[in-house]
């Protein structure tokens, strides 16, 4: 399967900070996700980390409540998705201090969303 999408990359950095459900992104309108990435920032320990979409009727899990396998792993999702507005993306850390560094790479919402 193939598809095209076009727009400009655009960033999210966002830091956990405690072991409680977080939005990391929300999408204001039509939005393609192009990767996730959530680096442990720990040099120790091996929380468990969740990673959903919401469309807020229901959530959709990326990853439910998994440990990770190694202290500073980075956990990595490169398939291309889209959100449609209002969807979000949220995430739990096992660890007390979230202890997850995020980056989400996405195309401007003005952009064409993948179709």
């Amino acid at each position: 399967m193939s598809f095209f999408v076009s727009g400009q990359p655009l960033t999210k950095w966002y830091r956990m900070s405690g072991n409680t459900e977080e939005v990391v992104f929300t999408a204001q309108k039509r939005t393609t996700i192009l990767s996730m990435r959530f680096k442990h920032s720990n040099t120790s320990g091996t929380p468990t980390l969740t990673i959903l979409r919401d469309d807020g009727a229901n959530d959709f899990y990326f990853r439910n409540a998994e440990a990770i396998s190694a202290a500073k792993e980075t956990v990595v999702f490169d398939e291309v998705f889209a959100l449609n507005a209002g969807d979000s993306i949220k995430a739990t850390s096992g660890a007390v201090g979230g202890d997850f560094h995020v980056r989400l790479v996405y195309l401007a919402p003005d952009a064409l969303a993948s179709r």
